[in-house]
């Protein structure tokens, strides 16, 4: 029996280490090639081949973009100019052609979805002569999100969970892979989830180069940290509500920059870290402001109150986030839902929603619930999110150690669970605030609260690694709540497509 050396701590833990096997390898390739198989089967609805259509938003703004305009070059309707408020959704606009949920400003087209998208796209269609719909968009950003997802799920497994048997990993590949709402969005697929998933594809990957360069105990790679600060403006120029998480982890890092560098290398060289971090969001976000305030006028405006839909946000536009929102919202995404069983394929038909509505709301017209499943049902395995949270705050009060330092109980640094709980949190509060309750908003954090809970997961059985019945169990135990979890969502979504 070989003993694993934790490597923060210097325990040593008198369990097995299970390395990864040619099997197990293998295992995880076919593994991998299922959820895209899943992918492909639910965003062709079951055609595989001849995929569905969908919205082409970004490759139009792509256009525009490779013209060398900001506004699209759909042509405006004459008589939308004459309507004495074109937000206001009348009779005579229901008779008008426009592009749906556009925003129209200064008699021309725009999108208020982040630009990120369609400026990787102008450059692809220069070389590519076909139209590129926004369902290609969410596949490719849902294959490299699930890609840094396994990044960081593997090397914290190389840290500190080698101990456990390896099917584990394995479990928790699917999980993270086929969670709700992805293949909720999958079924969606259009210009909506395409802008979520840019968004989450660059913050999950600026979340991995920030774990790996932390890694590097003897100095910190800055070009890591550079990375990390483009994939997070890029994150932000796709969605304008990520700037809550990642000021949060900007934040974090920073602080523990100084703590840990400063030591090392002294005050200079930590300047020059959080530089390497701070530069490309800066230049990101200038960007994004004058983006904005070629558009609108404003650096502050990006769109959304002048969008062409059923509602007049712009008259509303007070009302679009509301505390009011709060109960009526966490119930909805929280615990609302449930689900009918059928008899025939897929066995699963999800629920409407319900509306609470609190004082203050002077048009409750505005707010509306859509098809969403509450994840405390669908995602039971969630309940392990709970855990590294608890461990840190018992380990903190116990040795009184620094949030960079390790939890000795197993290893994990407080900053990787800290930075995890804090976005989840942050990523879920403008849905809680926001007129328009929708299973993809919950795309704004469950990838992380996924992999918290995973780690929750692991913690578990490394904790109970002296009682191996008990491990097992535990270990059995969340396996089957995560493949609950994936059979639902995949069903609940097969039951759209």
């Amino acid at each position: 029996m070989k003993k694993f050396r934790n490597p923060e701590s210097q325990s040593v833990i008198d369990s097995p280490v299970y390395h990864f096997s040619p099997l197990t390898i293998l295992l995880g390739g076919i593994s991998v090639i299922l959820i895209i198989t899943v992918y492909v089967w639910i965003i062709s609805a079951g055609q595989w081949t001849n995929w569905r259509t969908s919205t082409t938003y970004y490759y139009r703004l792509a256009q525009s973009f490779d013209k060398g305009q900001l506004s699209l070059l759909d042509p405006v309707d004459p008589q939308l100019l004459t309507l004495s408020d074109p937000y206001e959704n009348t009779d005579l606009r229901k008779s008008i052609t426009f592009p749906w949920d556009a925003s129209f400003y200064n008699g021309k087209f725009y999108f208020y979805w982040g630009p990120t998208p369609a400026l990787i796209l102008s450059v692809v269609i220069p070389f590519y002569n076909g139209i590129i719909g926004d369902h290609y968009v969410l596949f490719v950003f849902l294959i490299g999100l699930l890609i840094f997802n396994i990044l960081i799920l593997k090397a914290a497994w190389d840290d500190y969970f080698k101990t456990l048997p390896a099917w584990v990993f394995l479990v928790s590949i699917l999980l993270v892979g086929l969670v709700n709402p992805i293949p909720w969005i999958l079924n969606r697929h259009s210009i909506y989830e395409a802008a979520i998933s840019s968004e989450q594809f660059f913050f999950v990957g600026g979340l991995y180069w920030v774990y790996s360069a932390f890694r590097k105990k003897s100095s910190l790679p800055q070009w890591r940290l550079v990375l990390a600060g483009i994939f997070w403006a890029l994150a932000f120029a796709s969605r304008a509500l990520m700037i809550l998480p990642i000021a949060f982890m900007v934040c974090l890092i920073w602080l523990e920059i100084f703590r840990i560098q400063t030591k090392i290398s002294g005050w200079t060289k930590s300047f020059l870290s959080c530089a390497a971090l701070g530069m490309p969001l800066l230049l990101g976000g200038l960007a994004t402001a004058w983006y904005n305030w070629a558009r609108f006028g404003s650096p502050f405006e990006f769109g959304l109150r002048y969008q062409l839909n059923d509602t007049n946000l712009n008259k509303y536009f007070g009302e679009v986030f509301s505390g009011s929102y709060i109960y009526s919202n966490f119930y909805n995404y929280m615990a609302g839902h449930t689900f009918q069983l059928s008899n025939a394929f897929p066995f699963i038909i999800a629920r409407g929603g319900k509306s609470f509505f609190g004082d203050g709301i002077t048009h409750q017209g505005i707010y509306q619930v859509h098809g969403v499943e509450g994840l405390l049902i669908v995602f039971p395995f969630v309940v392990f999110a709970v855990v590294p949270a608890i461990v840190m705050l018992f380990s903190l009060m116990r040795s009184k150690v620094a949030v960079g330092s390790s939890i000795k109980s197993n290893g994990i640094p407080p900053m990787y669970i800290f930075s995890l709980v804090g976005v989840s949190i942050l990523g879920f509060l403008p849905a809680l605030f926001f007129f328009w309750v929708d299973m993809r908003y919950m795309f704004d954090f469950v990838p992380e609260l996924a992999l918290l809970a995973v780690l929750g997961f692991w913690q578990s059985g490394v904790y109970l690694s002296r009682r191996p019945i008990m491990q097992n169990l535990i270990l059995l135990a969340g396996s089957g709540l995560a493949l609950f979890s994936i059979v639902v969502g995949v069903l609940a979504a097969a039951n759209k497509m």
